[in-house]
Order: C-alpha cells, then sequence, then structure tokens
C-alpha cells in the first residue's frame, strides 16, 4: 500500500524501451542494456510507492517496411545516426520487455514507431489510443523520473519532450545507458541545458543540510557532507569528525569514522538512521582505541591477537564447558 506522502507526489516512473533489442544479444544492441535492466527493476521495487504512475515505453515497429526511412533500406548498411538495422518489429520477440526488466509493475505500456522513427516516449501511446502527455495529465503527474535505453537517443528525446510538456524533469543516475560515449555525453549536458536534472545531486545535498542541521551530537561531534575526490563527479557520502586528543601524540586534532555513501533515493528516516549508525560505530572504535588495561591498550591498529587472547583467558570467568570424551576408532 502507497503511504499518504507518496501518494501526494504527483510523480510518475518513464522507463524508456528496455527491451531484448536494445539489450545483449539484441539486433542494436547497447553494452550494459541487461545491467541498466536490473537496476531499474531494483529501483522499482525500492521505491515503487515513490510514484503515483509507472510508465514503460516500447519501439513498436511496422514489420515490412523502413517505418519511414528509420530502417536502412534492404542490402544497405545502416549509418547508425538517421538509419538503423531492423530492430523492435510489433509482435516480435525483439520487441518484448527484456527479461531483467520486472514488467508486472508497469502500470501504462505505451507502443511508438508504428511506421516512424519515434525516438520520444511522448511520440507514442497507450494501449487504448491516448497519447503519453494525457495519460500523465489524467493521473496528476507534474513530474516524471526518466530511465532505461539509449542515454543519447530514446532517453533524450523523451527527457527533452517531457520538459517541453511542462513535466519537472529528473534522469536517475545509474538507470540508463547510452550507445557511445561522446553521444551520451553531449545528450546529458543538452538535457541540463534545457531544464532536465540530469544529477540530483543538488536536491540530495539540500536534503542531507536539512537533515543535518536538525541532528544534535556532543560539542565535540561534526557529521562531514563530501563528495568522492577521487572520482569526477564523485558521489556524496556522510563522516562523522570528532575533535579529540590523538591516540599517539595526545595532540588535539579532527578523527574520522569511516565513510556511508548515499542514495538520491534514499528516505529521510534512512538517512537519518545512516548519521546513527556512523555515530554509534565511531564511538564505539574510539573507546576501543582508548581502553587501557593495566596502562596497555590491547585494542588497536597494533593489536596482538595472541596477547589479547591471553589477557581474556585469565580474565574470562565464564565456566569452561567440559572437554568431549574421545571416541574410539571403530
Amino acid at each position: 500500500m502507497r503511504t499518504e506522502h507518496a501518494a501526494r507526489s504527483h510523480r510518475a516512473l518513464v522507463v524508456v524501451d528496455v527491451q531484448n533489442d536494445f539489450v545483449e544479444g539484441g539486433s542494436l544492441a547497447v553494452t550494459g542494456g541487461r545491467e541498466v535492466a536490473r537496476r531499474i527493476s531494483a529501483h522499482l521495487a525500492a521505491h515503487r510507492d515513490d510514484y503515483d504512475l509507472v510508465v514503460a515505453t516500447r519501439d513498436w515497429h511496422t514489420a515490412g517496411c523502413t517505418n519511414g526511412g528509420h530502417f536502412a533500406e534492404p542490402g544497405t548498411k545502416p549509418d547508425f545516426t538517421r538509419t538503423w538495422p531492423v530492430h523492435c518489429v510489433a509482435e516480435q520477440p525483439g520487441s518484448d520487455y527484456a527479461p531483467e526488466l520486472t514488467a508486472g509493475r508497469v502500470d501504462v505500456h505505451v507502443r511508438k514507431g508504428m511506421g516512424e522513427a519515434a525516438y520520444s516516449g511522448f511520440e507514442g501511446v497507450a494501449e487504448d489510443g491516448r497519447p503519453l502527455a494525457a495519460v500523465l495529465a489524467e493521473h496528476g503527474v507534474v513530474a516524471v523520473d526518466v530511465v532505461g535505453i539509449a542515454t543519447d537517443y530514446c532517453v533524450r528525446a523523451t527527457a527533452l519532450d517531457a520538459v517541453a510538456a511542462g513535466f519537472r524533469t529528473r534522469l536517475l543516475p545509474g538507470l540508463h545507458v547510452g550507445v557511445a560515449g561522446a553521444t551520451s555525453r553531449a545528450a546529458l549536458a543538452e538535457m541540463a541545458q534545457r531544464g532536465v536534472q540530469v544529477d540530483p545531486d543538488g536536491e540530495l545535498r539540500e536534503r542531507l543540510e536539512l537533515l543535518l542541521a536538525e541532528i544534535a551530537l556532543p560539542d565535540a561531534f561534526r557529521v562531514v557532507l563530501e563528495r568522492d575526490k577521487q572520482v569526477p563527479g564523485g558521489r556524496f557520502y556522510l563522516q562523522v569528525a570528532c575533535w579529540r586528543p590523538d591516540t599517539y601524540t595526545g595532540e588535539m586534532g579532527e578523527g574520522r569514522g569511516g565513510k556511508a555513501y548515499v542514495s538520491p533515493h534514499a528516505t529521510d528516516s534512512e538517512l537519518v538512521q545512516t548519521v546513527w549508525g556512523l555515530y554509534q560505530s565511531y564511538v564505539v572504535h574510539e573507546a576501543r582505541e582508548t581502553f587501557l588495561f593495566r596502562g596497555r591498550r590491547v585494542y588497536g591498529p597494533h593489536i596482538d591477537v595472541t596477547a589479547l587472547w591471553e589477557v581474556a583467558e585469565r580474565y574470562d570467568a565464564r565456566p569452561r564447558p567440559a572437554a568431549a570424551p574421545a571416541q574410539e576408532s571403530a
């Protein structure tokens, strides 16, 4: 059952062309297509209640013709820019959804390209013949998340048409894949320039900053919100830091605990729980680092496992179980 908050989201997920012919093994395969299909299914499993409507589009080209020049003429080579190999012919296996996509979670199925190219899902129609924009409007949708195949063609066209139709539009990272790197980068730049939110980190940072402002930690502690610097455009992570004496030198400085990378799809509750877990793990770690036994630190990076076991052996007050009697060999 959807939560009250989710029911008021007025957001739709549009899954673009995750079909057999567009994934590995298909007639117009895109490398990484099957993995993206799996990720979309995982996203749906975790976030189905975030959407009032889930739409999936499919190329549904007419058999026996070039579909308005979209297919290369028989006997000629496609240029892979305006003309393409035969693909996603209606009622043929190549037009089916890829098996990695959980199609049972889809509410509305849109078909496009009957006798024409039709890259955008907004050029298609639902099973009752209505265009996609009309279906979204009927459900009160004001914002759409776009995912699917391929970033530089049908995903691009669908996202741009969504913006043109007045929908707030996001392209979800990691849930789309392109034909080629150069054209995909150009498509992302164009989408961003024309109003598609291609990187939801801005929204994520805003959410995190608002949440962190409401979390009270002891004075010496703070929560670090940073982006992974080792990867261009790397993900945001949270980390607990504490101003405290160094374990070895005793000098004051900032010590940091482990990192937790955060997803833009995480709920506020999940993000708060992440901060709590980081804080708890830091406190436990520091307690071990500063624990002394007879003036000797028995925990820490230089731990002597044998010595620690000997201490436990001497001071463990629990009764030892009786040794099992030796069995005679047959």
